[in-house]
């Protein structure tokens, strides 16, 4: 599991002071058990959710979590959000390269974009 250490936001005085990081990523694959969730990644910043699910199914979603916490509504293609897919694909990628995730870089490759 990749993480960065919270040290820093527990030992400062003021943690708001503290650079954090804006998003971030997971990789689900464990399919089909426990949970029959077709494996994806994605990327989750405070408002917003992009995920690409593979392995059976070739599909991106795309949520405001502001709007829609239960998560009913995909956004993805939708007029108005190309620029914000742009960025979060973006940030999925730079993710994925941070963490050293080459099977989730491959998949990328060949998504349908």
């Amino acid at each position: 599991m990749q993480g960065v250490s919270v040290m820093p936001l527990l030992k400062a005085p003021q943690a708001a002071k503290v650079p954090w990081r804006k998003e971030a990523y997971y990789h689900y694959y464990e399919f089909p058990q426990p949970h029959h969730v077709y494996p994806h990644f994605g990327v989750r910043t405070d408002r917003y959710k992009l995920a690409y699910f593979y392995g059976g199914v070739d599909r991106w979603e795309l949520f405001d979590l502001q709007k829609d916490p239960d998560e009913m509504a995909n956004i993805y293609g939708q007029k108005g959000t190309e620029k914000l897919t742009q960025e979060l694909k973006a940030s999925l990628k730079k993710l994925m390269e941070t963490y050293k995730d080459e099977e989730a870089l491959k998949i990328l490759a060949s998504a349908r974009m």
